[in-house]
């Protein structure tokens, strides 16, 4: 078995694996430019000697056993207001109710902002046809 990271696979494998499903087999093949290409694979048991030689086309018989998907990660809890933030926001609120105050907004006690309340429709001396 084999698990492997996106980041750490190799051009051709990416491609592989972008349509295989769980449980599916298949196989692979892999030109030499999408996989190692000039560079090879060094053998860590020989120095200087390679496990894939340079230039080598590669084969895969690949059996997916599971698919394993990235956890989202957690967004960060929103940022606490400075209180230059919140000296701006009272300073607002503050604003806001005093304009509402001195307008005669309906709601207010002032005259002059709110509207008759009811009242029947005045009818012209005209009649319709």
């Amino acid at each position: 078995p084999l698990a492997t990271r996106r980041e750490r696979r190799i051009p051709g494998w990416t491609s592989a694996f972008e349509d295989i499903c769980q449980g599916e087999k298949v196989v692979v093949h892999i030109p030499a430019h999408l996989g190692y290409a000039e560079s090879g694979y060094p053998d860590e048991d020989k120095p200087g000697g390679y496990a894939i030689p340079p230039n080598t086309d590669l084969k895969y018989e690949i059996h997916c056993v599971e698919i394993i998907k990235k956890r989202a990660k957690k967004a960060a809890p929103p940022a606490e207001p400075t209180a230059e933030e919140l000296k701006a926001i009272e300073d607002s609120r503050a604003a806001a109710l005093l304009a509402s105050m001195t307008t005669g907004a309906p709601g207010s006690g002032k005259k002059g902002g709110s509207k008759k309340k009811g009242g029947a429709k005045k009818k012209s001396g005209k009649k319709r046809r």
